[in-house]
């Protein structure tokens, strides 16, 4: 920027609180914050000081300061300086830069834009701004509901972070001025609640999600990144995924957290080029090659549901679902950073808010229920099984599919035909289930992380694995609770079906037995277990 001066006002007079120029802001003082970004911007600063100690910060950086212990002025008295000092001291750029100390979260990527803005414009003068709304109130009689009548109003507010203006605008009657609004977190200080706001983000790091949630893998990798995600409210999340994945997270995490999609040929690139802190991969195995580009940089990295190669290179790996005897001992005894088993499963925030189910001698509801997608329609074959002993025993059934789920015609048409529509309940994309868990006495499941769940509310339950990959996780066993089925096979798995479903609607022993074995496991204390071990990560 060769046609730009800066000026830096440092008046320790005119201060927000006691020394606060000379003071460690995140281990740097309040001035240094200015004189670099000033830096970045050209070698032409000069700070204007009545401090001989900010004159001493000015020869560590090797700039010029005007010194005078005498100076006392605010923002208005400035502009006179300014037209003094151009008298006194001819200097050649047109423009001028008047860069507060007091913001010092100021991005310089902001201050760049700005002055392509004023350069373009034929504006004498850009203020820094924040824009608010509010609603505004006078001392009046109106008509009931006040807040009816009372619109909000959008306020421009100017803030102490920049001012650009052209030399020659310092020696005119009239100018133009226009402003340029700052994002909400770009904070004045003005008092000690400013500096302590200002020092937590100065301190936040940055934190990538990349998740997927799309029809193969269902939502559950989208749904456990947000329960950590609001946990981790000093730092700044960034949610990523893939253009397959785009709908899926979108809908679910959007409102909460910035989203960006991308090619995955692209996905490292997209990653890097936000300069993370930390990633946290929750996107089943991961390579070597993947993991690897991301600590060539510096980055931490915390896998969820990871038996890949990738897993073997990061800094935090929580199997919850899988026994370590997946893997080789070796790997076990040589990788203890690799957490496993249902101590480390995190529940769902929804589950803090509902009791587990006592146990009913009689049963009334029963619960099917394949996660977020249910490609192969298991949810209806399982219906059609135990559609007659449902009726036989005047049973209520429902039905919970995820908004993945391919079927929803044909199942409500089923419903519909079967003459028993009165007691099945069809809910289809829902986010939540514990409530309805909360009612019900029998699960039929598939055997993914919705396992963890009938545990935690004491659901004696039938589970089938819809793939390969469900026949590997291990904790569904009749040990906790569960009657296994195995890998969906139509006419075989539909016939043990109908048995244990019979079984456990009657024998009110079998039933018992396998509550008993749920009410062990507590999954309340795992969710600050992993955010404690990525909190520590970060530090």
């Amino acid at each position: 920027m060769d046609n730009l001066k800066v000026f830096v006002p440092a008046i320790k007079k005119n201060v927000a609180f006691p020394d606060d120029l000379v003071k460690k802001l995140n281990g740097k003082l309040l001035i240094e914050y200015a004189i670099e970004n000033a830096l970045q911007l050209t070698y032409d600063v000069i700070v204007i000081t009545d401090s001989e100690e900010i004159t001493l910060v000015c020869d560590k950086y090797n700039i010029d300061y005007f010194y005078d212990k005498a100076l006392k002025f605010q923002k208005r008295d400035l502009f006179l300086f300014l037209t003094s000092f151009l008298t006194r001291f001819q200097f050649k750029k047109d423009n001028i830069l008047l860069l507060s100390p007091y913001t010092p979260l100021l991005k310089l990527q902001i201050l760049y834009d700005a002055y392509n803005r004023f350069k373009e414009s034929s504006a004498d003068i850009l203020v820094s701004v924040k824009k608010t709304t509010h609603n505004i109130f006078s001392k009046k009689v109106i008509s009931f509901p006040i807040y009816k009548k009372n619109k909000k109003k959008e306020i421009f507010i100017e803030v102490n972070g920049f001012v650009f203006l052209k030399k020659n605008s310092l020696l005119k009657k009239t100018c133009y001025i226009e402003y340029y609004i700052l994002p909400h977190d770009c904070i004045e200080i003005t008092n000690y609640i400013n500096w302590w706001i200002c020092e937590k983000l100065l301190k936040r790091k940055r934190i990538i999600f990349n998740v997927i949630g799309n029809e193969k893998v269902g939502m559950g990798h989208i749904y456990r990144a947000l329960t950590i995600a609001h946990e981790i409210i000093d730092h700044e999340i960034i949610f990523i995924t893939t253009d397959e994945n785009d709908v899926a997270v979108s809908k679910i995490a959007g409102n909460d957290y910035f989203i960006e999609t991308c090619n995955y040929n692209k996905l490292i690139e997209k990653i890097l080029s936000y300069k993370p802190d930390m990633v946290i991969n929750d996107v089943l195995n991961t390579s070597k090659k993947f993991i690897k580009a991301l600590k060539n940089k510096g980055i931490k990295v915390v896998n969820f549901e990871d038996i890949g190669d990738g897993a073997f290179m990061a800094d935090l790996v929580i199997n919850e679902i899988y026994k370590p005897n997946i893997i080789s001992q070796e790997k076990i005894e040589n990788f203890a950073h690799i957490k496993w088993g249902w101590e480390y499963y995190i529940l769902r925030e929804e589950f803090n808010y509902v009791k587990p189910r006592e146990f009913q001698d009689n049963i009334k509801n029963i619960l099917i229920t394949f996660g977020g997608t249910d490609k192969n329609n298991i949810t209806q074959r399982v219906l059609k099984v135990i559609l007659n002993e449902c009726i036989k025993n005047d049973l209520k059934v429902f039905i919970v599919c995820g908004q993945g789920y391919l079927y929803k015609k044909e199942m409500m048409e089923f419903i519909e035909l079967s003459g028993y529509e009165e007691n099945i309940e069809f809910i289809y994309a829902t986010g939540i289930i514990a409530k309805i868990m909360e009612k019900s006495d029998i699960a039929i499941s598939s055997n993914g992380r919705t396992v963890f769940e009938l545990a935690h509310m004491n659901i004696p339950s039938i589970i089938i694995s819809q793939n390969d990959r469900e026949l590997t996780h291990s904790f569904g066993t009749e040990e906790n609770g569960f009657v296994n089925l195995g890998k969906y096979i139509e006419r075989e798995t539909e016939y043990r079906l109908l048995t244990e479903f019979g079984e456990l609607i009657n024998n009110r022993h079998k039933r018992f037995k396998l509550y008993e074995r749920m009410k062990r496991y507590d999954f309340r204390k795992n969710k600050q277990k992993v955010v404690s071990l990525i909190l520590k990560l970060l530090e």
